[in-house]
C-alpha cells in the first residue's frame, strides 16, 4: 500500500471504558485472512511498535473507499514475491471481482497472498501450469 497518509478516525470499542477514537496516519499493507480484508494500520501519534491489523469493518467507510480508489490507480503496492519472498506453489484459485486470482504459497512462512491471474500468468508461467495439470482430472 505504500505509505500513504490517511487523515481518518477509527472507533475502537473498549467493552470497559466505551468507544474511543483512533486517527490513522497511514495503511501499510492489506491482506486477507480467513475470508475477511485486513489493514496493517499505523496509528497518528503511535510508535510503529503499535501498528496493528485491523478488519475492514474496523474502519471508516470514506477510508475504505479511499484506499481501494488508490489501490487501483496506483502499482505502490507490493506482493511478497516483490520483496523477496521466494514462491513455493500455488495453492487455489478464486474469483475476485471478475478477476481470476491465484493463492500463493510461500517458502518459510505460514502467509499466503491471492495475486492477480495476469500477474502470475506473466512471472510465474510454470507454477500456473502445475496449479491446472494438478487439478485436471485425466482420462483415457
Amino acid at each position: 500500500m505504500g505509505s500513504r497518509k490517511r487523515k481518518a478516525a477509527v472507533e475502537v470499542t473498549n467493552n470497559v471504558l466505551g468507544p474511543e477514537q483512533y486517527e490513522v496516519e497511514k495503511v501499510l499493507k492489506k491482506r486477507t485472512r480467513k475470508g475477511k480484508t485486513e489493514y496493517l494500520i499505523k496509528w497518528l501519534g503511535y510508535p510503529s511498535s503499535s501498528n496493528s491489523w485491523e478488519p475492514s469493518e474496523n474502519l471508516d467507510a470514506a477510508l475504505l473507499a479511499s484506499i481501494e480508489e488508490e489501490a487501483e490507480k496506483s502499482d505502490e503496492y507490493r506482493y511478497k514475491f516483490e520483496e523477496g519472498f521466494s514462491v513455493l506453489k500455488i495453492l487455489a484459485a478464486k474469483m475476485e471481482n471478475d478477476e481470476m486470482m491465484f493463492l500463493f504459497q510461500y517458502r518459510n512462512t505460514n502467509e499466503g497472498e491471492f495475486v492477480p491471474a495476469k500477474i502470475a500468468n506473466v512471472k510465474f508461467p510454470q507454477l500456473v501450469i502445475e496449479y491446472y495439470e494438478g487439478i485436471t482430472l485425466w482420462t483415457d
